[in-house]
């Protein structure tokens, strides 16, 4: 019986190459997605001590 790997060599270099590269840009893009995220915040939200992380986080002023 020949044993036969389930992937070639090259694919499984190809596939790691490829998910390492989409780790690194999703990694780089955490400062654009926060700052997207920061954008939809009023002011007060932004500049508030201690930050607010989520929106559910805020008080409605009552």
């Amino acid at each position: 019986m020949k044993n036969t790997p389930l992937m070639p060599r090259k694919n499984r270099e190809r596939l790691l190459v490829n998910l390492t590269l989409i780790l690194v840009v999703l990694f780089a893009m955490i400062p654009i997605a926060a700052t997207v995220l920061v954008s939809f915040k009023k002011e007060q939200d932004v500049t508030r001590k201690p930050p607010v992380i989520l929106p559910c986080d805020t008080s409605d002023g009552s």
